[in-house]
């Protein structure tokens, strides 16, 4: 449970500093970040978005999925990053 909690705290924290990158920058730590702490990138692309409400995150990260075309999670993925870096 502590490290669950770590991790949390840790997602958190590095959210705020992905925000001050490029969008190319931002999605190459978020991938490699992803596989090393198994967390999905799209969950982390959320935490930096700041969506707290569980229903709605899970409807985004759950809305992508294999059988998403890769156009669909292409256009999702630009338009987060724009939001996140509109901020």
């Amino acid at each position: 449970m502590i490290f669950t909690k770590k991790k949390i705290e840790f997602i958190k924290e590095v959210s705020l500093l992905l925000k001050e990158l490029t969008p190319v920058e931002t999605d190459i730590y978020i991938t490699k970040l992803a596989s090393e702490i198994n967390v999905s990138a799209n969950a982390i692309k959320l935490e930096m978005r700041g969506i707290k409400n569980s229903t709605k995150a899970n409807s985004l990260i759950n809305g992508l999925n294999n059988n998403t075309p890769k156009l669909q999670i292409d256009v999702f993925e630009k338009n987060l990053f724009a939001s996140c870096n509109a901020q």
